[in-house]
């Protein structure tokens, strides 16, 4: 055999499979550092995929070459342009894994232009591949001379390809041997109670201010979050920390920004210092969770997407994590999976097209259901850690309002339709299940809790995309209001007041910081921080001014 038909058919190999390895290879690891690792078995399929492709593309063109000439010449050039078809296709699904894992906060324009390319080309893909290996089939047909440069082009393009099997496969063997490291979540201090008090900090995520507060649309029920805002503290004016989950909440668990953020092939977060350009690990003995830990707080977590447990278990308590359907690797959505052997992982991707055609349920409507479960999973771990006494900071990231939707509002029922408006009244319902197990606990008089956001509903992200709705387009009048929730609940407040001013969203280290420190346990405490001078924050901005009283 050739050394060059190797070359091709391993060239053929990687553009075949890129959509799979793709995650994995792209700079900074972002898809390693959302899934839960490790990820050997899935990674070896893969790996056994690629040569197992390559050895079998290699053949077929030693095949090719002792056809009659015409019969070659047809062929070759009709998998030429299945070649030219595939790599349109998957350069669309690279440039839009490019710009996730880079966390660019694209605008809305751009954003639909990726998603107008990658719609129509889902479309069209059949009808696109048919009508190209039909074109170059009668191209070589009635003038050769063309489709024989075309063909051989096509082969030095793949030929070239394959020598980035010299880094890619070295790459992918570096994460399947990869261990993650231990978690090391502590068991609970038995050392007596240094603060009184416990604290609740419920995150949900993409929950908007505007819309809850200022913009509300009379006929859409939120009662919860109407009566925690009449008898809290809200910081109404917060300029968030970022655009994406995963840079902002590292952020203020630590009380500084964080812009770029990569991992290590074991999953460890790394951030860009911003102020000297240089990468660094995130080091969570320096983060709110770390102080809690050490006050007395016995901190526990039960958290979505962002990997708590890994990233802070040496510094909680007790720690629940759910990566979420949104941090699944393509080989996960084929149905690969860690629990099978390497062997079965590999069987999974040649039959991943066959399983395609002969399911009746959607990509959509399996996306939604482990969206439910997830939910489901989480709102669990949440009631056991708010009945745990010992555990006396309870941190809850909640997966709603973040679309797509997968309830059904008039109904009050999780259900696998809906948009961001049906995750809304979720998300206020969890808040008044949450409460009412608050409200059951023996310290609940002297609790305090803290609602907030990550960020707010990001509009243009979700605009661009297939299942925005018209009536979120009606309500959000297609406008992006960036500023995210943060509402203070202290144990036997009755009235709402509300700090108008800018304030960076990085103020809530300092706050909950307070909190912990003992420094902040009621409203004139805290007030006391909020007025600090700009320079003694770990934010940057105009002091806030004065409160001005929250209407009912």
């Amino acid at each position: 055999m050739k050394a060059r038909w190797v070359l091709e058919g391993a060239g053929a190999a990687l553009l075949v499979l890129l959509p799979d390895f793709c995650p994995l290879v792209l700079p900074l690891n972002i898809s390693l550092y959302h899934h839960r690792l490790p990820v050997t078995h899935m990674v070896t399929g893969l790996l056994l995929d690629l040569v197992g492709t390559a050895v079998l593309g290699a053949i077929l063109i030693a095949l090719l070459s002792r056809l009659p000439a015409l019969a070659r010449r047809i062929i070759g050039a009709s998998l030429a342009a299945l070649a030219c078809w595939r790599g349109v296709g998957v350069g669309s699904r690279v440039i839009h894994l490019w710009n996730s894992n880079l966390g660019v906060a694209r605008n809305v324009n751009s954003r639909g232009v990726e998603w107008a390319i990658s719609h129509l080309w889902s479309v069209s893909a059949r009808f696109s591949a048919f009508a190209l290996v039909l074109f170059f089939a009668v191209l070589a047909w009635f003038v050769p001379t063309i489709s024989t440069c075309v063909v051989k082009a096509v082969r030095l393009g793949l030929a070239s390809i394959s020598f980035s099997f010299l880094w890619i496969v070295p790459s992918l063997a570096a994460i399947a041997l990869a261990q993650p490291p231990g978690v090391g979540l502590a068991r609970v201090s038995t050392h007596p109670r240094r603060r009184p008090g416990r604290i609740v900090w419920i995150v949900f995520d993409e929950l908007s201010y505007d819309l809850l507060f200022d913009h509300h649309p009379a006929w859409l029920q939120t009662p919860n979050f109407e009566h925690l805002y009449a008898t809290s503290i809200s910081l109404g004016n917060v300029r968030p920390a970022g655009y994406y989950t995963d840079r902002i909440i590292p952020s203020l668990l630590a009380g500084y920004r964080i812009g770029q953020i990569a991992s290590t092939s074991r999953g460890k977060l790394e951030y860009l210092d911003e102020r000297d350009r240089r990468w660094k690990t995130y080091d969570p003995q320096h983060t709110l969770f770390a102080l809690g830990e050490s006050e007395g707080w016995n901190p526990g977590v039960a958290g979505w997407y962002i990997p708590y447990c890994r990233t802070f278990g040496q510094v909680l308590n007790k720690c629940f994590w759910l990566a979420g359907v949104q941090a699944d690797l393509p080989l996960e959505q084929n149905g690969a999976s860690e629990e099978k052997s390497a062997l079965a992982d590999a069987l999974i991707l040649p039959e991943a097209p066959v399983a395609r055609l002969v399911s009746h349920s959607s990509g959509r409507a399996r996306l939604l259901e482990q969206n439910i479960r997830d939910y489901l999973q989480i709102m669990k771990a949440a009631s056991e850690l708010i009945d745990s006494q010992a555990i006396r900071l309870v941190y809850l990231h909640m997966p709603v309002p973040h679309p797509p939707g997968f309830f059904d509002r008039g109904t009050h029922r999780l259900s696998a339709s809906g948009n961001y408006l049906d995750n809304l009244v979720l998300a206020d319902d969890t808040l008044g299940v949450l409460r009412r197990e608050i409200a059951r606990t023996p310290e609940a008089g002297e609790t305090t809790l803290i609602v907030s956001s990550d960020h707010s509903w990001r509009v243009p992200l979700w605009r661009a995309s297939s299942n925005w709705t018209g009536e979120e387009e009606r309500v959000s009048h297609g406008r992006y209001d960036p500023r995210p929730v943060f509402l203070v609940h202290f144990p036997g407040q009755s009235a709402g007041r509300d700090v108008s001013s800018k304030i960076s969203e990085l103020i809530e280290y300092q706050i909950v910081a307070a909190m912990l420190r003992g420094e902040s346990g009621d409203e004139k405490k805290l007030d006391r921080i909020l007025q600090l001078p700009a320079g003694l924050q770990p934010w940057k901005g105009p002091p806030p001014g004065k409160l001005r009283r929250a209407s009912s």
